[in-house]
């Protein structure tokens, strides 16, 4: 009995294409164009384009930049008040609570004449605010309501450009005040009056 020849795929592959041949005419246009130098207007046009995006984008970080760095911070402190989630440490005390987030290398205590003069401390846990460490303390108010969300965090980094502001996001009163080198973000409902 004749067995047929066994051959590997390179081999039948190498053979198949290896038939195959390109029409004259075809490989004289692909040879030619390969060969035809580019136009000086043409290289010219493609610079200023490519130096008319990059100015474009320039200009839009530049003019954008701020307003969007401090509406993405709160947006995000919205967000995470939302969430809702409980303190890992939980104290009326500052100082307890800050030792237990003993990796903050900045105070979390916002000034007592600030955002958060009318609330109390009820604990705090470690959070990010644009991929900034910071203090989440969970806050409850002096005289009744609903609680509230502290952030206190440096304002180096992705956070220099952002002023003292508020916004309502998603029915979350958010404001953010400058002090000491930090920022101390206020998250409240807004209630529904």
């Amino acid at each position: 009995m004749n067995e047929p020849q066994k051959t590997s795929l390179d081999d039948q592959l190498t053979e198949f294409y290896g038939s195959i041949e390109l029409p004259p005419s075809t490989v004289s246009e692909m040879l030619a164009d390969r060969d035809r130098p580019r136009s000086a207007t043409r290289r010219l046009m493609m610079i200023v384009g490519a130096a008319a995006a990059v100015v474009l984008a320039l200009l839009g970080v530049f003019l954008l930049g701020e307003k969007d760095a401090t509406e993405l911070a709160m947006a995000e402190v919205a967000k995470n008040h939302l969430k809702g989630i409980a303190p890992e440490a939980v104290s009326s005390d500052y100082a307890v609570v800050q030792e237990h987030l003993s990796l903050l290398t900045f105070s979390i205590e916002p000034p007592a004449e600030g955002l958060v003069s009318g609330f109390e401390l009820v604990g705090g846990r470690y959070c990010k605010v644009q991929g900034e460490f910071a203090a989440q303390l969970k806050l409850r108010p002096k005289h009744g309501g609903p609680a509230a969300t502290a952030y206190v965090v440096p304002a180096d980094g992705p956070l220099t450009a952002i002023e003292d502001s508020s916004a309502v996001i998603d029915g979350v009163r958010v404001r953010c005040e400058r002090t000491d080198g930090r920022l101390v973000f206020l998250a409240e409902h807004v209630s529904a009056e």
